[in-house]
């Protein structure tokens, strides 16, 4: 496992015949959020309740609210979900709410009742759930009839997640008069089936052939021992500190990529994804805003280079806390530079990103 150590440079500014560059904001500034926000030809505005969904056989989630067409997932009979933004079209009628972060439901195929589904029983099953999009919460009720709302969410692990990592567990399950599932019982508390939930981990992972550099996270890199992330080593690698990976654990869902979930650094020495940010080898587009923020010294200036026949040479300073647009990356000598434009880098460790990617 090798480490890379950092350049700073503490001299005079750009010499005369560099390229001049302008920074997007001399200062960060602080911008209030809109209340209201257009997609599509539909407006969305901010709104917290619970719909239930009355469709009978469950209902679509949709990643495009204001037509409707591009299914992304599906919630049962039933079940209850909190949302968290309307969306109205005056073009086309259709209005939707927002059930996660890309998944939003047809007001048409809910109901801001529970849905009548017969007496409800509670049976003794245990087992375990996994979460099979990305939500803003799920909500969580104290009955099996799902009437009586926590105030709280239920905290759980999204999948697709790594081998042996483990589901939510569940010791009781909701039955309707259909002999449907209709929810199950967590430590939490009741949660509606169907949707966001599958009973098995869907994923596949494989171990890939693949190379680039990782740049540790503010809370650190806790070491395991193998891909699936079970046996940790005792010590985790410091923030803000860059490694260089030679395979990393590729997970697929129905047989398309979902994401890489951990990274070999070399002797079956494996970080998790969630703790650190990866870039591959070579040039990637990367637009985005570079802060300049330096982990150790964040009032420090840091170096801006140029890359001269394969090397990054420091030519002057960009100051602490201003902004830059970035439109590539590059990775020379096992360290990751974000282009600033007009063959004008920054050192990726040097600073953060406005965007994750």
């Amino acid at each position: 496992m090798r480490q890379f150590k950092h350049l700073l440079i503490a001299t005079a500014l750009l010499s005369a015949g560099a390229l001049a560059i302008t920074p997007i904001v001399a200062q960060p500034a602080t911008v209030s959020a809109a209340t209201t926000q257009t997609k599509g030809d539909g407006v969305v505005t901010p709104a917290k309740g619970v719909v239930y969904i009355a469709r009978s056989g469950g209902a679509n989630t949709y990643s495009d609210p204001a037509s409707l067409t591009s299914v992304n997932g599906h919630l049962a009979f039933g079940s209850a979900w909190r949302y968290s933004a309307i969306l109205n079209s005056p073009t086309t009628g259709v209005t939707a709410y927002k059930v996660s972060g890309t998944q939003w439901v047809a007001t048409i195929d809910v109901s801001n009742a529970p849905t009548a589904t017969g007496k409800i029983t509670a049976q003794k099953k245990s087992g375990k759930l996994y979460l099979s999009y990305y939500n803003d919460g799920i909500a969580t009720y104290k009955d099996p009839e799902m009437k009586q709302i926590n105030t709280g969410y239920a905290q759980l692990t999204f999948i697709p997640m790594p081998m042996g990592e483990n589901g939510v567990a569940y010791d009781q399950i909701a039955v309707n008069t259909m002999g449907q599932t209709t929810a199950y019982h967590l430590a939490q508390g009741w949660v509606p089936a169907g949707g966001y939930f599958y009973e098995e981990n869907p994923a596949v992972y494989t171990v890939e052939k693949g190379a680039g550099t990782v740049i540790v996270g503010t809370k650190g890199a806790p070491i395991y021992t193998d891909q699936t992330l079970t046996k940790t080593t005792g010590r985790t690698l410091a923030a803000g500190s860059q490694w260089q990976y030679f395979s990393y654990l590729k997970g697929q869902q129905s047989g398309v990529f979902t994401s890489q979930n951990a990274y070999n650094l070399g002797g079956n020495q494996w970080v998790a994804r969630r703790d650190v940010t990866a870039y591959a080898n070579g040039v990637r587009i990367n637009s985005n805003i570079f802060t300049v923020n330096y982990p150790a010294h964040p009032t420090w200036s840091v170096a801006k280079y140029q890359f001269v026949n394969g090397q990054m040479k420091a030519v002057g300073l960009l100051p602490a806390k201003s902004q830059w647009k970035t439109f590539q990356d590059r990775i020379v000598g096992g360290k990751i530079y974000h282009s600033l434009g007009g063959n004008q880098w920054v050192l990726a460790s040097t600073g953060t990103l406005k965007y994750n990617y």
